[in-house]
């Protein structure tokens, strides 16, 4: 195999415009979520098909509307100084970093939406000093405020045995990659 060789300031290049690339994502994706309509209680907009036509409206699945939404909620998301602040920080923090290294992104962005406001900021601030990947940062966020936050369904157990063991087949399925991983990581 034979690797092409680059001069340094090639890679730091590089690595600037990935860097200025997740940024400019970040910022869209918050100009996205500000055009559109506030959320409503569910009753006032059951049955409109809001998220749906603003979906189409804008070419974007509907789920990356409701998280737009979200990011741009100055209540629980960022307000235009906060989106202004992060972009700041990646853009400090990351430039100067390996080529190899993840970089903040729109996805990081998304799951940092689960942690609280207030414990949000320095999550980030880690997580592009350190360069998480965003596995890397939903284990931080797993780790510190649980599996489980304020989103998302429970385990539904299904109805008869069978489904029940086919479900738990697929858990131990899963928890076995998972040692596999970790005998690798030890090795």
């Amino acid at each position: 195999m034979v690797k092409s060789r680059r001069a340094p300031g090639e890679k730091v290049k590089m690595r600037h415009e990935i860097v200025e690339t997740a940024i400019s994502t970040i910022e869209a994706f918050y100009k996205l979520g500000e055009v559109l309509p506030c959320k409503q209680p569910h009753k006032e907009t059951y049955n409109r098909r809001v998220i749906e036509r603003q979906a189409e409206r804008h070419q974007v699945n509907p789920d990356t509307i409701r998280k737009a939404r979200q990011f741009a909620g100055p209540t629980l998301g960022y307000t235009r100084a906060e989106c202004k602040n992060l972009c700041r920080l990646i853009r400090r923090l990351q430039h100067g970093q390996a080529v190899a290294d993840p970089v903040f992104g729109k996805t990081h962005l998304i799951r940092l939406l689960s942690v609280p406001k207030s414990r949000r900021a320095t999550m980030a601030g880690n997580a592009m000093q350190k360069a998480w990947s965003v596995a890397d940062l939903e284990a931080e966020i797993a780790r510190r405020f649980g599996s489980r936050r304020d989103g998302g369904r429970r385990r539904r157990i299904p109805k008869g045995l069978a489904a029940c063991l086919v479900q738990l087949e697929g858990l131990c399925d899963q928890w076995w990659r998972w040692q596999q991983e970790l005998e690798r990581d030890l090795d």
